[in-house]
């Protein structure tokens, strides 16, 4: 309990902190509430339910909640995904050691990624100094059903209850990939678009690319993994999260107790195929944890009251594999998106070039780790009326992860513009990698810390035999830095107690 009081405190001080962009050239990213969407469970419209619901019922209450969520800080995630804390950047075409090529401070150089010895793209003729500007600016989409169930089990044992969340979730993200060029290159835009579509592929011949016999190379795959191609979406079950809890304070006005919870992965799992991937639920982990709540009546003066709800619970999500793309990490190749640099396994025969990607997304070990989450809200009540505020933070530790690359002997990074050399020249100019120069830290999800601040207004039938309730309410979500998915978003409730 003290871990738990003492995170919520670290998560209320970190809110001066809320606009730092800390992270940049990042390859994965989930939502911080992959599972419990809305929290309708949390809601006042929820407590308002419950606590009408009479002794001689069965003590069941079930509610759903449809909702909608929406990210915003566009720019923020741009850079996440970006280049030198960019999320707009140059990409020009030039020698490895050319500054103004772009593959230094200012973004990246094109040249890595398309290869062409003459510098001839599409149908134009480029200098060292021509360039295209590269644009990402992500945002993710967020809606569906979940379904809440609370049950009194004291028939059982008086003040024991469970409780059982599942959303139902469709989720879309769109990179928002734009590409420009000055002047009469849009051939380029074109050039550029296709290959972080994985549709650029030269086989074994492309204007300026001698494929002669021996040790030449012979063209250029088409990238297949991580991916920039529009929206992509995900629909299905996500995560069940069950709670049971036992009041060991139980009076007229007051409850509080103790509980034990179990995370159980229905959600899909990573694949790899693109960079911003939809996931509903968290990636395939189980969790399991404990936690606390204190829900009671501060004032009350006739049919009005004003009710407090503090809750806290902690989580442990357990190890398990995903599929993620690996980059290289190593002096003499910059880090700038250069999971997607051409490279080529030195041998005696004519060797293709291929987007480190495509043999780099492989299974990671993914160990989430530690989670917490609280819930403090106050309603306000007046007869089958309630209203409630509530402050929602949500921590979840940075993940570990763990790989053993398998990268062949002789791999090289490709030197731009290296098409036409022969063997000698492509070991001689490009940059020779091995597994220990993979870097695993680029597929981890960093540390996150959310702030929400929602409301909820409804209206409980409480004289009905069976109580019906219905509501609607709305969310605004913050983080400390640009790896929190900030977000914006509202719901409708109905339920029924029985």
């Amino acid at each position: 309990m003290k871990f738990m009081i003492k995170s919520l405190m670290a998560a209320a001080l970190a809110m001066s902190a809320a606009h730092v962009n800390a992270h940049t050239n990042q390859g994965f990213l989930s939502v911080p509430r992959a599972q419990r969407a809305s929290l309708v469970l949390d809601s006042a419209i929820a407590h308002q339910l419950v606590k009408t619901n009479k002794e001689d019922r069965f003590g069941g209450n079930l509610l759903v909640r449809g909702f909608y969520s929406e990210s915003n800080k566009k720019d923020a995630l741009g850079k996440y995904f970006g280049v030198n804390d960019q999320a707009t950047f140059k990409a020009a075409w030039g020698t490895h050691n050319n500054a103004a090529a772009g593959d230094q401070a200012s973004g990246v150089n094109a040249g890595f990624l398309v290869h062409d010895a003459t510098a001839t793209i599409g149908a134009q003729a480029l200098a060292p100094a021509d360039f295209a500007t590269i644009a990402f600016q992500p945002k993710t989409v967020s809606y569906g059903l979940e379904f809440g169930y609370e049950q009194c089990l004291g028939k059982i044992l008086e003040g024991l209850h469970l409780s059982i969340a599942l959303p139902v979730e469709r989720v879309e993200n769109n990179m928002n990939l734009d590409i420009s060029t000055p002047g009469a290159h849009a051939a380029d835009v074109t050039t550029l678009q296709d290959f972080f579509a994985g549709k650029l592929g030269t086989g074994a011949s492309v204007a300026g690319v001698v494929a002669g016999a021996g040790a030449n190379l012979s063209g250029q795959n088409k990238l297949s993994k991580a991916l920039i191609d529009g929206k992509r979406s995900a629909t299905g079950i996500a995560d069940i999260d069950a709670i049971l809890g036992y009041d060991f304070v139980r009076n007229e006005n007051w409850t509080a107790g103790l509980n034990i919870g179990l995370v159980v992965p229905l959600g899909n799992q990573t694949t790899g195929q693109y960079l911003f991937e939809p996931v509903y639920g968290n990636g395939g982990h189980w969790e399991l944890g404990f936690g606390g709540r204190v829900q009671g009546t501060l004032w009350q003066d006739g049919d009005q009251h004003i009710a407090l709800n503090l809750q806290a619970d902690y989580r442990y999500g357990f190890k398990a594999n995903e599929t993620r793309t690996l980059s290289i990490s190593k002096d003499g190749i910059q880090n700038n998106l250069n999971q997607y640099y051409l490279t080529v396994t030195d041998g005696a025969i004519r060797a293709t070039e291929a987007p480190f990607a495509n043999a780099n997304t492989v299974a990671v070990s993914v160990t989430p780790n530690s989670a917490v989450r609280g819930n403090l809200g106050l309603c306000y009540g007046n007869g089958g009326f309630v209203f409630g505020v509530a402050y929602a933070p949500s921590w979840k530790q940075a993940e570990s992860v763990s790989v053993t690359p398998n990268i062949p002997a002789n791999t090289i990074v490709l030197h731009p513009e290296q098409d036409s050399m022969d063997r000698a020249s492509v070991v001689a100019n490009g940059v020779a990698f091995t597994s220990a120069d993979v870097n695993a830290d680029y597929s981890k999800r960093p540390e996150q810390l959310a702030h929400r601040f929602g409301g909820d207004l409804g209206y409980t039938f409480k004289e009905w035999e069976y109580p019906i309730t219905i509501g609607a309410g709305a969310h605004y979500e913050l983080g400390k830095d640009n790896a929190t998915v900030e977000n914006w978003g509202v719901n409708v409730t109905a339920g029924i107690g029985f």
